[in-house]
Protein backbone atom coordinates (compact mmCIF):
# COMPACT_ATOMS: atom_id res chain seq x y z
CA UNK A 1 0.00 0.00 0.00
CA UNK A 2 1.44 3.38 -0.97
CA UNK A 3 1.80 6.10 1.58
CA UNK A 4 -1.21 8.39 1.94
CA UNK A 5 -0.92 12.10 1.21
CA UNK A 6 -0.08 14.42 4.09
CA UNK A 7 -3.16 16.58 3.45
CA UNK A 8 -6.67 15.40 4.17
CA UNK A 9 -8.53 14.83 0.89
CA UNK A 10 -12.20 14.38 0.09
CA UNK A 11 -14.20 11.92 -2.04
CA UNK A 12 -17.80 12.34 -3.22
CA UNK A 13 -19.69 9.16 -4.19
CA UNK A 14 -22.97 8.62 -6.08
CA UNK A 15 -24.34 5.07 -6.30
CA UNK A 16 -27.53 3.42 -7.57
CA UNK A 17 -28.14 1.36 -4.43
CA UNK A 18 -26.93 1.08 -0.86
CA UNK A 19 -25.19 -2.16 -1.84
CA UNK A 20 -23.35 -0.43 -4.68
CA UNK A 21 -22.46 2.47 -2.42
CA UNK A 22 -21.02 0.09 0.15
CA UNK A 23 -19.00 -1.68 -2.53
CA UNK A 24 -17.61 1.64 -3.74
CA UNK A 25 -16.91 3.07 -0.31
CA UNK A 26 -15.34 0.17 1.58
CA UNK A 27 -12.07 0.13 -0.45
CA UNK A 28 -11.87 3.90 0.03
CA UNK A 29 -11.92 3.84 3.81
CA UNK A 30 -8.35 5.09 3.85
CA UNK A 31 -6.75 7.22 6.53
CA UNK A 32 -7.07 10.98 5.89
CA UNK A 33 -9.74 10.55 3.20
CA UNK A 34 -13.14 12.12 3.89
CA UNK A 35 -16.07 10.34 2.24
CA UNK A 36 -19.53 11.62 1.44
CA UNK A 37 -22.09 9.29 -0.19
CA UNK A 38 -25.19 10.61 -1.99
CA UNK A 39 -28.30 8.52 -2.75
CA UNK A 40 -29.61 10.60 -5.70
CA UNK A 41 -28.28 12.91 -8.44
CA UNK A 42 -29.93 16.02 -7.00
CA UNK A 43 -28.27 15.53 -3.63
CA UNK A 44 -25.03 14.68 -5.41
CA UNK A 45 -24.97 17.96 -7.36
CA UNK A 46 -25.94 19.92 -4.23
CA UNK A 47 -23.16 18.22 -2.29
CA UNK A 48 -20.76 19.06 -5.12
CA UNK A 49 -21.55 22.75 -4.55
CA UNK A 50 -21.03 22.56 -0.79
CA UNK A 51 -18.36 19.86 -0.49
CA UNK A 52 -14.97 20.64 -2.06
CA UNK A 53 -14.27 17.13 -3.34
CA UNK A 54 -10.94 16.11 -4.83
CA UNK A 55 -12.34 12.89 -6.31
CA UNK A 56 -15.81 12.12 -7.72
CA UNK A 57 -16.86 8.45 -7.89
CA UNK A 58 -19.92 7.31 -9.89
CA UNK A 59 -21.14 3.77 -9.19
CA UNK A 60 -24.08 3.88 -11.64
CA UNK A 61 -25.07 0.95 -13.84
CA UNK A 62 -25.97 3.27 -16.73
CA UNK A 63 -23.09 5.25 -18.25
CA UNK A 64 -25.53 7.50 -20.11
CA UNK A 65 -26.86 8.43 -16.68
CA UNK A 66 -23.27 9.07 -15.58
CA UNK A 67 -22.86 11.49 -18.46
CA UNK A 68 -26.09 13.30 -17.54
CA UNK A 69 -25.08 13.63 -13.90
CA UNK A 70 -21.64 14.96 -14.82
CA UNK A 71 -23.22 17.51 -17.16
CA UNK A 72 -25.26 18.75 -14.19
CA UNK A 73 -22.25 18.68 -11.87
CA UNK A 74 -20.02 20.70 -14.21
CA UNK A 75 -22.61 22.74 -16.10
CA UNK A 76 -22.57 26.51 -16.45
CA UNK A 77 -20.61 28.39 -13.81
CA UNK A 78 -19.46 25.09 -12.30
CA UNK A 79 -17.36 24.22 -15.38
CA UNK A 80 -14.11 25.44 -13.80
CA UNK A 81 -14.44 22.81 -11.09
CA UNK A 82 -13.79 19.97 -13.54
CA UNK A 83 -10.08 20.69 -13.88
CA UNK A 84 -9.62 20.41 -10.09
CA UNK A 85 -11.43 17.09 -9.68
CA UNK A 86 -10.81 13.54 -10.87
CA UNK A 87 -13.84 11.57 -12.09
CA UNK A 88 -13.74 7.80 -11.55
CA UNK A 89 -16.38 5.43 -12.97
CA UNK A 90 -17.24 2.00 -11.59
CA UNK A 91 -18.49 -0.09 -14.51
CA UNK A 92 -19.48 -3.64 -15.46
CA UNK A 93 -17.79 -5.81 -18.07
CA UNK A 94 -20.35 -4.90 -20.74
CA UNK A 95 -19.73 -1.15 -20.47
CA UNK A 96 -15.93 -1.08 -20.33
CA UNK A 97 -15.66 0.09 -23.95
CA UNK A 98 -18.19 2.86 -23.36
CA UNK A 99 -16.34 3.90 -20.21
CA UNK A 100 -13.12 4.00 -22.20
CA UNK A 101 -14.79 6.37 -24.68
CA UNK A 102 -15.94 8.65 -21.85
CA UNK A 103 -12.34 8.81 -20.64
CA UNK A 104 -11.13 9.48 -24.18
CA UNK A 105 -13.57 12.38 -24.45
CA UNK A 106 -12.39 13.81 -21.13
CA UNK A 107 -15.80 13.29 -19.49
CA UNK A 108 -14.15 10.96 -16.95
CA UNK A 109 -10.55 10.25 -15.96
CA UNK A 110 -10.50 6.54 -15.14
CA UNK A 111 -12.71 3.49 -14.68
CA UNK A 112 -12.61 0.29 -12.63
CA UNK A 113 -14.75 -2.82 -13.17
CA UNK A 114 -17.29 -3.33 -10.39
CA UNK A 115 -19.96 -5.75 -11.66
CA UNK A 116 -20.66 -8.69 -11.94
CA UNK A 117 -17.38 -9.64 -10.24
CA UNK A 118 -16.43 -8.17 -6.86
CA UNK A 119 -14.88 -4.73 -7.14
CA UNK A 120 -11.15 -4.69 -7.75
CA UNK A 121 -10.44 -2.85 -4.50
CA UNK A 122 -6.68 -2.89 -5.05
CA UNK A 123 -6.86 -1.10 -8.39
CA UNK A 124 -9.47 1.32 -7.04
CA UNK A 125 -7.20 2.26 -4.14
CA UNK A 126 -4.22 2.62 -6.48
CA UNK A 127 -6.17 4.97 -8.75
CA UNK A 128 -7.38 7.03 -5.80
CA UNK A 129 -3.97 7.20 -4.15
CA UNK A 130 -2.26 8.25 -7.39
CA UNK A 131 -4.64 11.16 -7.80
CA UNK A 132 -4.57 12.23 -4.16
CA UNK A 133 -0.77 12.28 -4.15
CA UNK A 134 -0.96 14.68 -7.07
CA UNK A 135 -3.56 16.83 -5.27
CA UNK A 136 -1.36 16.99 -2.17
CA UNK A 137 1.63 18.01 -4.29
CA UNK A 138 -0.36 20.79 -6.00
CA UNK A 139 -1.49 22.16 -2.65
CA UNK A 140 1.99 22.02 -1.19
CA UNK A 141 3.48 23.76 -4.24
CA UNK A 142 1.09 26.67 -3.79
CA UNK A 143 1.47 27.08 -0.06
CA UNK A 144 -1.78 25.49 1.10
CA UNK A 145 -1.45 24.40 4.76
CA UNK A 146 -1.79 20.70 5.63
CA UNK A 147 -5.43 19.72 5.98
CA UNK A 148 -6.66 22.71 3.99
CA UNK A 149 -9.68 22.18 1.77
CA UNK A 150 -10.81 24.33 -1.08
CA UNK A 151 -13.79 26.55 -0.36
CA UNK A 152 -16.92 25.77 -2.44
CA UNK A 153 -17.47 27.98 -5.44
CA UNK A 154 -20.01 30.73 -4.68
CA UNK A 155 -20.96 33.28 -7.33
CA UNK A 156 -21.01 36.60 -5.47
CA UNK A 157 -19.97 40.14 -6.32
CA UNK A 158 -17.25 39.96 -3.68
CA UNK A 159 -15.87 36.77 -5.19
CA UNK A 160 -15.85 38.32 -8.64
CA UNK A 161 -13.88 41.28 -7.31
CA UNK A 162 -11.31 39.08 -5.54
CA UNK A 163 -7.77 39.00 -7.03
CA UNK A 164 -7.01 36.22 -9.49
CA UNK A 165 -4.32 34.81 -7.18
CA UNK A 166 -7.03 33.77 -4.72
CA UNK A 167 -8.64 31.39 -7.24
CA UNK A 168 -8.13 27.63 -6.65
CA UNK A 169 -5.15 26.26 -8.57
CA UNK A 170 -6.17 24.23 -11.58
CA UNK A 171 -4.54 20.87 -12.16
CA UNK A 172 -2.27 21.10 -15.26
CA UNK A 173 -3.81 19.53 -18.35
CA UNK A 174 -1.82 17.41 -20.80
CA UNK A 175 -3.31 16.60 -24.20
CA UNK A 176 -2.25 13.30 -25.80
CA UNK A 177 -2.85 13.04 -29.56
CA UNK A 178 -2.32 9.45 -30.68
CA UNK A 179 -4.47 7.04 -32.71
CA UNK A 180 -3.34 4.04 -30.63
CA UNK A 181 -5.63 3.32 -27.62
CA UNK A 182 -2.94 1.16 -26.03
CA UNK A 183 -0.53 4.09 -26.06
CA UNK A 184 -3.17 6.14 -24.26
CA UNK A 185 -3.51 3.47 -21.56
CA UNK A 186 0.25 3.34 -21.05
CA UNK A 187 0.59 7.12 -20.91
CA UNK A 188 -2.35 7.42 -18.52
CA UNK A 189 -0.71 4.91 -16.20
CA UNK A 190 2.68 6.69 -16.40
CA UNK A 191 1.17 10.06 -15.51
CA UNK A 192 -1.33 8.84 -12.92
CA UNK A 193 0.70 10.04 -9.90
CA UNK A 194 2.14 13.22 -11.44
CA UNK A 195 -0.67 15.61 -10.56
CA UNK A 196 -1.80 16.26 -14.14
CA UNK A 197 -5.04 15.62 -15.99
CA UNK A 198 -4.54 13.63 -19.19
CA UNK A 199 -6.97 14.20 -22.08
CA UNK A 200 -6.82 11.96 -25.15
CA UNK A 201 -7.72 12.58 -28.78
CA UNK A 202 -7.17 9.91 -31.43
CA UNK A 203 -7.33 12.35 -34.37
CA UNK A 204 -5.31 15.52 -34.87
CA UNK A 205 -8.30 17.42 -36.26
CA UNK A 206 -10.33 16.92 -33.07
CA UNK A 207 -7.23 17.78 -31.05
CA UNK A 208 -6.96 21.16 -32.77
CA UNK A 209 -10.57 21.84 -31.78
CA UNK A 210 -9.70 20.86 -28.20
CA UNK A 211 -6.84 23.33 -28.23
CA UNK A 212 -9.18 26.15 -29.16
CA UNK A 213 -11.87 25.28 -26.62
CA UNK A 214 -9.74 24.32 -23.62
CA UNK A 215 -5.99 24.90 -24.13
CA UNK A 216 -3.75 22.45 -22.23
CA UNK A 217 -0.40 23.26 -20.67
CA UNK A 218 1.44 20.67 -22.81
CA UNK A 219 0.73 18.48 -25.85
CA UNK A 220 2.07 14.98 -26.56
CA UNK A 221 1.72 14.51 -30.33
CA UNK A 222 2.21 11.27 -32.26
CA UNK A 223 3.82 11.80 -35.66
CA UNK A 224 2.20 9.01 -37.68
CA UNK A 225 -1.60 9.38 -37.69
CA UNK A 226 -4.23 8.99 -40.44
CA UNK A 227 -5.78 11.96 -42.25
CA UNK A 228 -3.79 14.71 -40.52
CA UNK A 229 -0.36 13.63 -39.26
CA UNK A 230 1.54 15.11 -36.33
CA UNK A 231 3.80 17.37 -38.41
CA UNK A 232 0.86 18.92 -40.23
CA UNK A 233 -0.98 19.25 -36.90
CA UNK A 234 1.92 21.15 -35.31
CA UNK A 235 2.07 23.46 -38.33
CA UNK A 236 -1.67 24.19 -37.93
CA UNK A 237 -1.34 24.52 -34.15
CA UNK A 238 1.32 27.24 -34.44
CA UNK A 239 -1.09 29.28 -36.55
CA UNK A 240 -3.73 29.35 -33.78
CA UNK A 241 -3.87 32.58 -31.73
CA UNK A 242 -2.07 32.44 -28.39
CA UNK A 243 -0.52 28.99 -28.90
CA UNK A 244 2.87 30.02 -30.26
CA UNK A 245 4.63 29.04 -27.03
CA UNK A 246 2.55 25.95 -26.15
CA UNK A 247 5.01 23.04 -25.57
CA UNK A 248 4.48 20.19 -28.05
CA UNK A 249 6.40 16.94 -27.51
CA UNK A 250 6.48 14.59 -30.49
CA UNK A 251 6.11 10.82 -30.04
CA UNK A 252 8.07 8.89 -32.64
CA UNK A 253 9.69 5.57 -33.53
CA UNK A 254 13.37 4.90 -34.24
CA UNK A 255 12.73 5.03 -38.01
CA UNK A 256 11.26 8.55 -37.86
CA UNK A 257 14.47 10.58 -37.41
CA UNK A 258 13.95 12.57 -40.60
CA UNK A 259 10.35 13.30 -39.62
CA UNK A 260 11.50 14.39 -36.16
CA UNK A 261 13.68 17.03 -37.81
CA UNK A 262 10.69 18.12 -39.90
CA UNK A 263 8.51 18.40 -36.80
CA UNK A 264 11.11 20.52 -35.01
CA UNK A 265 11.33 22.77 -38.06
CA UNK A 266 7.56 23.45 -37.94
CA UNK A 267 7.59 24.28 -34.24
CA UNK A 268 7.72 21.14 -32.06
CA UNK A 269 9.41 21.63 -28.68
CA UNK A 270 11.03 18.20 -28.32
CA UNK A 271 10.49 14.50 -28.87
CA UNK A 272 10.53 11.12 -27.13
CA UNK A 273 11.18 7.81 -28.90
CA UNK A 274 8.71 4.91 -28.65
CA UNK A 275 8.65 2.67 -26.76
CA UNK A 276 9.54 4.98 -23.89
CA UNK A 277 9.71 4.48 -20.14
CA UNK A 278 8.01 6.61 -17.53
CA UNK A 279 11.32 8.24 -16.61
CA UNK A 280 12.06 9.11 -20.26
CA UNK A 281 8.65 10.71 -20.68
CA UNK A 282 8.83 12.69 -17.44
CA UNK A 283 12.36 13.90 -18.16
CA UNK A 284 11.22 15.42 -21.45
CA UNK A 285 7.99 16.84 -20.02
CA UNK A 286 9.78 18.40 -17.03
CA UNK A 287 11.77 20.62 -19.39
CA UNK A 288 8.55 22.35 -20.44
CA UNK A 289 6.04 21.81 -17.62
CA UNK A 290 6.31 21.89 -13.84
CA UNK A 291 4.86 18.57 -12.73
CA UNK A 292 3.27 19.02 -9.28
CA UNK A 293 3.46 15.30 -8.55
CA UNK A 294 7.27 15.38 -8.73
CA UNK A 295 9.75 16.94 -6.34
CA UNK A 296 13.08 18.49 -7.20
CA UNK A 297 14.83 15.13 -7.01
CA UNK A 298 12.97 13.86 -10.07
CA UNK A 299 10.40 11.14 -10.79
CA UNK A 300 9.03 9.21 -7.78
CA UNK A 301 9.86 5.56 -7.31
CA UNK A 302 6.61 3.59 -7.18
CA UNK A 303 6.16 1.68 -3.95
CA UNK A 304 3.78 -0.83 -5.54
CA UNK A 305 3.35 -2.52 -8.92
CA UNK A 306 1.44 -0.54 -11.51
CA UNK A 307 -2.28 -1.41 -11.53
CA UNK A 308 -3.66 -3.66 -14.27
CA UNK A 309 -5.61 -1.87 -16.99
CA UNK A 310 -8.47 -3.87 -18.47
Amino acid sequence: MPSTPAQRCSVLVLADTTHDARGAVEPLRIDRVDLRVCPDPEGFVAAGDAFAADLVVLALRSLSRCREVLQLLYGGERAGRRGRQRVLLLVDKDTVREAFELCREGVADDYVQHWPIPLDGYRLRMSVHAWLRGVAAVRAAHGAPPGAAEAPTVATAAAAAAPAAAAPQRVPQVLLVDDDPFQYKLTRMMLADCGVRLVWRDRAASALQQLGDDPPQLVLMDIDMPQLDGIQAVRELRRLPGLGQLPVIMLTSHSDRERVVQSLQVGASGFVVKPFSKKMLLDVMAKHLKLPGLDASGPPTPATPAPHLP
